[in-house]
């Protein structure tokens, strides 16, 4: 019988970063039914990424083209004047990249009697050589070269790092390192000062010192101690460091770029992606490039007054070094031939720069770093006699100075404005002999002024792209008109532009939809920072008192840029507090304060009595848009009436970054504050009380309800409008996006909004969790402190491993000196080992209060004492005195955490906040992206409650009730954890209401929050049962729907967006797309990894028969291929050498579900001529094999853990697993059996054939090697595996990858499925007959 309408009550949601679970149940907790099938579900997705990738591309394609711009532009100045010298200079240019039998020409440049390009060479051989003799020469010289030398110029003209730098002089050292040392106490609270600057400036400029022995030194001049220090200052010698340990944020380790390397080939290319991670972060890395840039400039100036002069003279240093290379090799002809001729010598000189003559023909050799290069010629000078040549060669070679190159990554050290003074020089001596280049125009400008501005311009962030037609156009114009470098103040209004872009990038505030958010800067934003982390704090348990916490504010935070826990301490102890760090809590004592009152602190300084709070604002405004453009800034601050000095001193204000907040959440949203009877702001709220933000939201307060009511006062924009303007990172939105589509079609099938929506939102991925010490390294580090006095308790520790260690019990009991907690006797290990009943693992916060397992909340304590105990917090006096010295020695020797100290010595019993706080973890959610999606529920179902299930609830539910959750089995577990939110939901939902506050007030003595606790009782409210704890009651209902494997299953199809290609170019004969229309692949090489759209259904003729394939559509032809198919079959011809292609299907997107003969599958892509898959079967088991499969699962994780640490096979399960060589080969058999049914034998038989003849190997292996093994074989079964490492048995690394054939006519069914979301719904294509 189907139960849908009004019998759907329950609507449970399990929503991950690639995944919805759904279910509807009644109120008894059974599935409705609709269509004959259970309304349970999961939707899968791809996780979205950030465009990070595209960002990069779209970075350099952009700076390409506006190089190639400039060029252009250079041409067209220069175009009349060559064609009457040589017409055809400009097209031999062009044809530069062609083979010479593709080109009409013999030469590149010249090509006329007596001036060819060997003449031209052997003059100037190097376009260094001809921009000298243009700055120095009076001339006339050949137009042409005058071109060629502004073209090198234009092309390469240097960086933008040294804003304010005169031409043709360097920054002052003393400058940069002022601006650091701001800059650093300002953004990271670390002085990294340099105590000797004339120390400072040889280290920075000598060549000869190794990478090593510069930062040795480097490490004294800044007196460099912390990690931190050390690696910024590791940083500025350009070795790689990781931007984690740079920024102390672990979060970085998973970033798309995780390092930084200054003196990195083509470092400038990732720049985006750096850009991207860091933020507002990113100034203060590019400013000490700028020092680095400042010593790899001097290096490579060497006392030369201009660029063309220092690479003049290494290109004759490098002469001459080269002849004496030879000299001292020819009389060994065969070492000759290795260095100078061989094309396979990695390191060898062929490679260093990369070709060689073979023959009478230049031959490409694979190219070499000079660090390589250098390392092989030393070796090979060993092995010659050492006499005063040779000695004077190995010595530059290990110097590392021996034949650099002039075209390398420390070119790009150079600023522009080098090249601009180098560039003033040849025009003002051009224009004596080419009289065209001061002639001036209807603007009054001369071509000589058009070439210096296409230098110096670069585009300003805030105008954007300057084509009006974009929809990503923002400027605006001041007059109309073509735009050129040298008119572009003439023809874009800035101001308005910047006006433009502020409105455009301004984020929208994290809780009020509509408006902006503040300045991380912010006078406002500050005060919100520091009071927000001020209130939590608490000192020997007890919190601050209202009036001791706002003196703190105003005689500490308002006097110091930058205060610290010594600041904070001393406060206290003059207040007559008898205070130590440790006591402490509710603040990171070891990270330090987060926040402060710099700018705030600063602006006052700098405006005097005038200071004005909105004008300050406004002043931090402007300061974070436009820091870096300081004309834009100075107008900005102009319009404020400020005075030139005061302006001038603001310039130099470092203000950048984004808060979450905005003015009108933090100022005008109002409630009330306990004893206030006038509404109060949130900012007033933090300032009167003790609260935090997320205290001020909850329940205890009105704020929130004002925030929904303002949100609904905005307007009613579309549920996707809403999405898209979330502060929420891309993945969350998909997230959100899939979720609304779910639900959407369950209320449309339901027919009325179900009684409560309950919502459990993972938290992601994120970054993998940082992978602390082993247990035992990190306890054998402490003991070493006090080893002797530790004596037999750090030898037993010595002789136990880490397997052991994860047990808490004997993790505790070394933490714990190998003592009770609570009375400080000895306890005998051989007992705590043996028996079960003498030792307890005790919470301090009691469970039934708070719920928190980690080892900061467990003590090993004897069960009598514990029993003794009880729930009662805190500690009875008795124990507290008697055992507060002991735990001060284990604090000290960091044995136990601050903490936990704090926890066991708290004399005070848990406030009604605080025990609200504790239940409000279980019920209340406060992470944006699942507010967003019961936003998005209430909306659309404005009938229904939303409940938050707090992530972890289902998981202590599954683990109360054995309830087994494998992943690597199956998706299905997605749709049961929504199923199983429905009932923890239900029942804290029913037990503690909306308000936990209440709740607890009204049974303050009487109640729990723990699970386990809660399944034992009845919970009933108003006339509704949540849970019947009968054995025939609600878990029995549970137990049978949770033992079905009906959940439907559906995939997100997608048209793939994003990179067109890989954009490293492949050499001659590789690659999948020509570089260049016209260029074919097999001279010119090509672009790979083509990016595939979707596919479409083409039929075409083989062997005189008309069949059927699918064909990628490649994403440079989507969607051009749909809506032209001559498009489409020009590539079905011309790249997939299909023959009279006839389109059937225009679009079948990837993803998309396919069944081949019954065996379904998600196409993801194309291999060859093959499809590159996903399964789409989901493998069932029983639920008693299901048990045994999870602790297989962790047999396998464990051995490789194992043969990580210790690099050996020795690994054994835990005996109490029950995992046996019987069972094991039981299940082996039974994978074989699955293989051979549908739908897996219409795919697998090879691999079951396989399998059967490996099972005598897999029977002499041991359980730990057996539990490996079908972990693997569990791979084929999954939807992300495919593939198997069974050489442990015999067989491949790779096995059972499966790649069907594009061709489907060999199929007897192929089957598109088109799906709804939910998979209610089917709509089926018999691919074969349309």
């Amino acid at each position: 019988m189907e139960r849908c309408g009004k019998n759907a009550t329950y609507l449970g949601l399990d929503i991950g970063s690639t995944s919805v679970g759904w279910a509807v149940s009644d109120e008894t907790y059974r599935l409705c039914r609709v269509k004959g099938k259970d309304m349970w579900g999961v939707r899968l997705f791809e996780e979205a990424q950030t465009a990070a990738k595209r960002r990069v591309a779209r970075v350099q394609r952009r700076r390409y083209q506006r190089r190639n711009q400039r060029l252009a532009l250079l041409q067209e100045l220069f175009q009349a004047q060559i064609a009457q010298v040589d017409p055809a200079f400009f097209q031999r240019m062009d044809a530069a990249r062609l083979w010479s039998e593709d080109k009409p020409w013999k030469y590149t440049l010249f090509e006329q009697k007596g001036w060819t390009d060997r003449e031209y060479y052997a003059r100037y051989p190097t376009v260094y050589h001809l921009r000298r003799a243009l700055m120095t020469q009076d001339g006339p010289f050949d137009v042409r070269l005058v071109y060629l030398a502004l073209h090198h110029i234009l092309k390469k003209r240097g960086h933008f790092l040294y804003a304010d730098l005169g031409d043709g002089q360097l920054p002052a050292l003393e400058e940069i390192m002022r601006e650091l040392e701001l800059r650093f106490e300002d953004e990271l609270s670390m002085e990294l000062r340099c105590h000797d600057i004339d120390a400072l400036r040889p280290l920075l400029m000598d060549s000869t010192l190794s990478i090593s022995a510069r930062q040795r030194q480097l490490n004294v001049v800044f007196a460099a101690e912390t990690r931190q220090q050390k690696t910024w200052v590791k940083a500025l010698t350009g070795a790689k460091v990781k931007l984690s340990e740079l920024y102390e944020d672990p979060t970085l380790e998973e970033a798309e770029q995780k390092e930084a390397e200054f003196r990195k080939a083509g470092y400038e290319d990732g720049l985006p992606v750096l850009e991207a991670v860091l933020g507002d972060r990113f100034a203060l890395l590019e400013a000490w490039r700028s020092l680095y840039n400042w010593g790899v400039l001097q290096r490579l100036l060497g006392g030369a007054s201009s660029i063309s002069e220092a690479k003049v003279r290494q290109y004759e240093h490098n002469k001459k070094d080269l002849a004496e290379l030879k000299a001292v090799l020819r009389a060994d002809r065969t070492l000759y031939n290795r260095v100078f001729r061989a094309t396979d010598v990695p390191g060898n000189y062929a490679s260093l720069v990369g070709h060689t003559w073979v023959e009478g023909e230049k031959q490409a050799v694979k190219v070499c770093r000079h660090e390589d290069f250098c390392k092989f010629i030393e070796k090979v000078l060993d092995t010659l006699e050492q006499d005063e040549r040779v000695q004077a060669l190995r010595t530059r070679a290990k110097e590392g100075t021996l034949l650099p190159r002039l075209i390398s990554g420390d070119n790009s050290v150079i600023p522009y404005q080098l090249h601009r003074a180098e560039m003033d020089q040849i025009l003002d001596r051009a224009a004596v002999y080419l009289p065209f280049l001061k002639e001036k125009d209807a603007e009054g400008l001369t071509p000589a002024d058009k070439i210096r501005a296409l230098l110096v311009f670069r585009t300003p962030y805030y105008v954007g792209p300057l084509n009006p037609h974009s929809p990503n156009s923002w400027f605006v114009r001041k007059t109309e008109g073509p735009i050129y470098p040298w008119n572009f103040e003439d023809r874009v209004d800035r101001v308005s532009s910047a006006q433009a872009f502020i409105d455009r990038m301004t984020s929208s505030c994290t809780y009020l939809r509509g408006c902006d958010v503040l300045p991380a800067c912010s006078p406002i934003y500050e005060r919100f920072t520091v009071l927000n982390e001020l209130n939590p704090m608490t000192v020997k348990g007890e919190p601050l008192s209202i009036e001791l916490k706002q003196a703190l504010y105003e005689q500490v935070f308002l006097k110091i840029r930058k205060p610290g826990i010594r600041n904070i301490v001393g406060f206290l102890r003059a207040q007559g507090c008898d205070v130590s760090r440790e006591d402490l809590g509710g603040i990171d004592v070891q990270g330090g304060v987060k926040s402060s009152l710099r700018t705030t602190l600063a602006l006052q300084e700098i405006l005097g009595e005038k200071y004005d709070d909105a004008q300050a604002e406004e002043i931090v405004l402007a300061a974070t848009y436009f820091g870096d453009d300081r004309r834009l800034l100075r107008e900005k601050l102009r319009r404020l009436s400020l005075t030139d000095d005061v302006i001038g001193r603001l310039l130099r204000l470092h203000c950048a970054g984004w808060g979450r907040l905005s003015r009108e959440l933090l100022c005008e949203v109002t409630s009330f504050a306990p004893g206030q009877p006038d509404g109060v702001s949130i900012l007033e709220a933090l300032w009167q009380t003790n609260e935090t933000l997320m205290g001020l939201l909850s329940d205890r307060y009105v704020f929130a309800e004002a925030i929904e009511e303002r949100n609904r006062e905005v307007g009613d924009e579309s549920l996707y409008d809403f999405i898209d303007e979330l502060y929420v990172s891309p993945s969350v939105k998909r997230q959100i996006r899939q979720t609304v589509l779910v639900a959407r079609e369950l209320r449309k099938v339901i027919g009325h909004d179900p009684k409560k929506i309950f919502i459990e939102m993972a938290r992601g991925k994120g970054k993998k969790p940082e992978r602390k010490p082993e247990r035992k390294q990190t306890l054998l580090a402490c003991y070493e402190t006090f080893r002797d006095e530790a004596g037999v308790l750090y030898n037993a520790l010595q002789q136990t491993d880490n397997q052991r260690l994860r047990q808490d019990k004997i993790y505790l009991y070394y933490t714990q000196m190998g003592r009770c907690m609570y009375s400080g006797e000895h306890i005998d290990l051989e007992e705590l080992l043996r028996s079960e009943s003498l030792y307890d693992i005790d919470h301090i916060y009691p469970r039934s209060r708070v719920k928190d397992d980690s080892i900061d909340n467990r003590v090993l304590v004897k069960r009598t004492l514990n029993e003794k105990k009880g729930n009662d917090y805190p500690l009875s006096h008795e124990i507290v005195e008697a055992q507060k010295a002991f735990w001060s020695m284990l604090l000290h020797r960091n044995l136990i955490s601050r903490e936990k100290y704090q926890r066991l010595t708290r004399r005070t019993g848990f406030t009604d906040e605080e025990l609200t706080s504790f239940a409000a973890r279980q019920l209340v959610e406060t992470r944006q992206g699942t507010k967003a999606v019961a936003q998005l529920l209430g909306r659309m179902m404005p009938n229904s409650e939303i409940v938050y299930v707090k992530a972890g609830l289902v998981s202590d539910f599954r683990h109360v009730r054995s309830l087994p959750k494998v992943r690597e089995l199956n998706d299905l577990h997605h749709a049961k954890d929504a199923y199983l939110n429905i009932v923890v939901g239900n029942i804290y939902n029913t037990q503690f209401t909306h308000s936990p506050m209440r709740y607890i007030r009204e049974h303050r003595d009487n109640y729990t929050i723990n699970l386990d606790s809660l399944l034992k009782m009845e919970i009933r409210r108003g006339g509704m049962l949540a849970w019947n704890p009968a054995d025939g009651g609600s878990i029995a209902t549970v137990r049978r729907t949770m033992a079905r494997n009906s959940p439907l299953v559906t995939m997100m199809p997608v048209i793939y967006s994003g990179i067109l290609f890989d954009l490293q170019p492949k050499p001659q004969g590789q690659g999948q797309m020509p570089l260049k229309k016209g260029l074919p692949i097999e001279k010119y090489g090509g672009y790979n990894k083509v990016t595939g759209a979707c596919f479409m259904l083409v039929e075409h003729t083989v062997r005189k028969r008309r069949v059927r394939s699918l064909v990628d559509v490649p994403l440079h032809l989507y969607p051009d291929a749909v809506s032209r198919p001559e498009l489409a079959l020009r590539h079905c011809v011309e790249t997939r050498d299909l023959k009279d292609p006839r389109i059937i299907l225009p679009i079948i997107r990837m993803r998309a579900l396919l069944s081949l003969d019954g065996y379904k599958m998600y196409i993801t892509g194309r291999t060859n001529d093959n499809l590159s898959i996903q399964n789409a079967n989901q493998l069932m088991v029983s639920e008693e094999w299901e048990q045994y499969i999870k602790k297989i699962v962790k047999a396998a994780r464990e051995s490789m853990e194992y043969e990580r640490l210790r690099g050996g096979d020795g690994y054994r399960p835990n005996p109490r697993d029950g995992l046996c060589l019987e069972k094991n080969l039981e299940l082996y058999n039974l994978f074989v059996q699955k293989m051979e049914r549908m739908p897996y034998c219409q795919r697998m038989s090879g691999q079951r054939d396989k399998l059967l003849q490996a099972r005598a190997a897999f029977e002499a292996l041991d359980v730990a090697q057996q539990c490996c093994i079908l972990c693997q074989i569990l791979n084929l079964f999954s939807r992300e595996g495919g593939e198997a490492d069974l050489t442990g048995i015999g067989l491949v690394k790779n096995f059972g990858i499966l790649h069907p054939s594009g061709m489907i006519s060999g199929c007897a069914q192929a089957l598109l499925i088109h799906q709804s979301p939910t998979g209610l719904y089917e709509r089926v294509v018999d691919l074969n007959r349309l």
